[in-house]
């Protein structure tokens, strides 16, 4: 989910103190052949799913 992050505490601001930060996510789209592919039983619809995470395997 894309978002910004207030990270200050305060109301006031120093030059060069970190006031927030952006989180950018991302959306993939993964094309198969049908019969090929055996999806992980540990994927769930909405799940988050993190940079090298197993998502399944090529069935031979």
């Amino acid at each position: 989910m894309n978002s910004i992050h207030l990270t200050h505490p305060g109301e006031t601001i120093q030059q060069g103190e970190e006031l927030a930060y952006f989180s950018f996510g991302s959306t993939v789209i993964l094309l198969i052949e049908n019969g090929n592919f055996q999806i992980s039983s540990a994927l769930r619809e909405g799940k988050e799913i993190k940079y090298g995470e197993k998502i399944g395997c090529i069935s031979q």
